[in-house]
C-alpha cells in the first residue's frame, strides 16, 4: 500500500475538501477516491458537492509506502469548514 497526497482545484472555499492523505494500491486508485470517507468514483461523488466533479481533476503525487498492514483508507483531509 502506497501514501499519496491528493489535491482539487474545482471546488473552492467553504464546505469543501482541499486536499487529503489517503492509502491506496495505486495512483489510479488514490485519484478516486472521496476524502470524506474513501468512496470509489463514481460511488456517491454525484452526491458531493464539495470534492472535485471527476477524478480526472484530481492531482495526485506520491508520498511513500506505507506501514504494513494498513488499508485503503483515507489517512487525513482538509476541509474548509464555513
Amino acid at each position: 500500500m502506497n501514501l499519496y497526497f491528493i489535491s482539487q482545484g474545482d471546488n473552492i472555499g467553504w464546505d469543501t475538501y482541499q486536499d487529503a492523505v489517503v492509502a491506496a494500491p495505486d495512483e489510479a486508485t488514490a485519484r478516486t477516491m472521496h476524502p470524506e470517507n474513501g468512496d470509489i468514483y463514481p460511488l456517491n461523488w454525484n452526491s458531493h458537492s464539495d470534492w472535485a466533479k471527476h477524478p480526472d481533476n484530481v492531482e495526485v503525487k506520491y508520498i511513500g509506502k506505507a506501514e504494513r498492514g494498513t488499508q485503503q483508507s483515507v489517512i487525513c483531509a482538509s476541509f474548509n469548514a464555513g
